[in-house]
């Protein structure tokens, strides 16, 4: 990679595990020896008004506990804005995203949950999210209870009394998309239960899944989102589209 002014970064994060945020503050430091942090947002507007750029953004990718935990004190105390990603489907409940409670369940009941069934599940959760969410409740039945006390409880995620905490100056709430989506009208609803909880309307959007549809690009766009984190790995130019910014993901435990 090619450290220049001209050139912005993006780099995602998100708590995978006690040393997820292990060597963070180190990270960040020697980052911004480079560049100057920045949120998403003015990257974005940097992009659209064809400006230089040597801004970094760091973008949190889940509002997890141990997010909130280990990585937004460093960041706060270092008076560093970040952007953080919300799926308002998960916030303040006790349970993880669909693929991540059956990756628990094959993990837990591997004579009952085959490596095959769990395959095709998770295909379907991206696809049929309702569907997916039926099975995990018959699973309860079926297979057993999903085994909360024996998980990293900082995988799960914070209250959104705990996110309206955060500092306003430093922080920069976005949309997360976990599954296909399936109407404009989706992303709307989403988008304003964020609006009503966090008094911030999100402008930026971003999926873990591979990318979004055309069509799924469209109610985007029509639902005037100004940008969307996509999963190609680079720098941001003058040249990057809004609607596809590329992420660069540091060597470490992230």
């Amino acid at each position: 990679m090619f450290f220049a002014p001209k050139n912005s970064i993006v780099l995602p994060f998100d708590y995978a595990g006690p040393h997820s945020f292990q060597d963070f503050e180190d990270q960040i430091q020697a980052v911004k020896k480079l560049y100057r942090f920045a949120k998403l947002g003015q990257i974005v507007d940097a992009i659209k008004k064809r400006k230089r750029q040597g801004l970094a953004s760091i973008v949190l990718e889940n509002p997890r506990k141990g997010v909130l935990l280990q990585a937004i004190p460093v960041l706060v105390s270092l008076e560093i804005p970040f952007t953080l990603f919300v799926d308002p489907d998960y916030p303040g409940l006790n349970r993880l995203p669909l693929e991540e409670e059956m990756a628990a369940y094959h993990r837990f009941y591997p004579d009952k949950f085959s490596q095959s069934e769990f395959e095709h599940w998770q295909e379907v959760a991206g696809k049929n999210p309702l569907e997916a969410d039926l099975f995990l409740k018959n699973s309860r039945k079926t297979l057993g209870p999903l085994p909360v006390n024996d998980l990293d409880p900082l995988y799960f995620f914070s209250t959104w009394g705990k996110l309206l905490d955060l500092p306003p100056d430093l922080v920069e709430f976005g949309l997360s998309v976990s599954h296909e989506l399936s109407s404009k009208d989706q992303i709307d609803e989403k988008t304003s239960f964020i609006e009503k909880q966090l008094k911030t309307r999100p402008l930026l959007i971003r999926s873990p899944k591979a990318g979004f549809s055309s069509k799924e690009l469209e109610w985007i766009v029509n639902s005037k989102f100004d940008g969307i984190v996509g999963h190609q790995e680079g720098e941001v130019t003058k040249e990057t589209s809004v609607f596809n910014i590329p992420i660069w993901k540091l060597v470490g435990p992230n």
